[in-house]
This record gives structure tokens, C-alpha cells and sequence, in this order.
């Protein structure tokens, strides 16, 4: 499934914020560098400089700061390992918000399989108290077809 897997990195530079202020249930966020998605395909390796901004939603619908840690890398679970694994592993809804003064950089890898195979969901993780969830994808239109949704009339 991997001889010829999609990967691609980025850098991504977020600005300053015009009004930093801290991660906070009560504030509206005005200033979103990237909005709350999952990531589409297996994982991401992620390295981030010494300024926060990756925040990640947790299971009780709440922003937590996912602060960086020096010389540390976020792995990220993605859409098809949750698909694989019918939900056992979850995939991460994460957005960026520099809340700060200063330039914000970061450097995903996100790794995927070969786009012309299928995701289907192990038959071990699939019982009568975890049923099927997801039906089988090809990688490639899956992909298309997020990207699709998040820029009209691009792909």
C-alpha cells in the first residue's frame, strides 16, 4: 500500500495576532490562522517552533492548547486510521491560532498510502459492540474529495 504513498510537507507561517489574547471558553476567536478540520490521510508528523497555536478539540467539545514542546514532533491520527480501525483510533480535530505578538512556523508531514488503494476497515475491529462505521474508500478520491470541501471549485 506504500510504494508509491502520497506525502507532502508544508511550511506554514501564521502572523501575528492584532490582538493576542489567551485561549479562553468565554472569547470569540477573531483571528483563526487555520480553522477546525482532520487531517485526510494516515497521520501527520508534526514540527512546530517554540510559539503556540495548535489547539485541539477535546471528546467533551472543548479548545485545549497543545502547547509545543522543545525538540518534540505531534503525530496526529488522520482520517484513514480511524477508518481502519472503525473509530478506535480517533482522528485528531485540530485548528492554529496564533494567539501572540510574534511569527508562528510549523512543518506538517502528512503521509498517506498509495492513492489508487482502498481504506476498509479491519475485520478486527469490527463486533457486534463496535459495528462497521465506515464503508470502504479509494485513497486518492477521498483526498480529492475533502480538499473538494474545503476549496470549491479547485478539484
Amino acid at each position: 500500500m506504500i510504494t508509491h504513498p502520497g506525502a507532502i510537507a508544508r511550511i506554514l507561517k501564521y502572523k501575528p495576532s492584532k490582538n493576542p489574547k489567551p485561549l479562553s471558553s468565554l472569547s470569540e476567536d477573531e483571528e483563526i490562522g487555520l480553522g477546525a478540520h482532520t487531517d485526510y490521510e494516515c497521520f501527520t508528523l508534526l514540527l512546530q517552533d517554540s510559539v503556540p497555536g495548535l489547539e485541539i478539540l477535546s471528546p467533551d467539545g472543548h479548545w485545549i492548547s497543545g502547547d509545543p514542546v522543545e525538540g518534540g514532533i505531534v503525530v496526529n491520527v488522520a482520517d484513514f486510521l480511524m477508518r481502519w480501525t472503525n473509530g478506535v483510533y480517533k482522528s485528531t480535530v485540530h485548528r492554529v491560532v496564533n494567539r501572540t505578538n510574534k511569527e508562528r512556523y510549523s512543518i506538517p508531514l502528512f503521509f498517506s498510502i498509495n492513492y489508487d488503494e482502498k481504506v476498509e476497515t479491519l475485520p478486527s475491529c469490527i463486533s457486534e459492540e463496535n459495528p462497521l462505521r465506515y464503508p470502504p474508500i479509494t485513497a486518492g478520491k477521498y483526498v480529492l474529495d475533502r480538499l473538494a470541501l474545503t476549496v470549491p471549485g479547485k478539484y
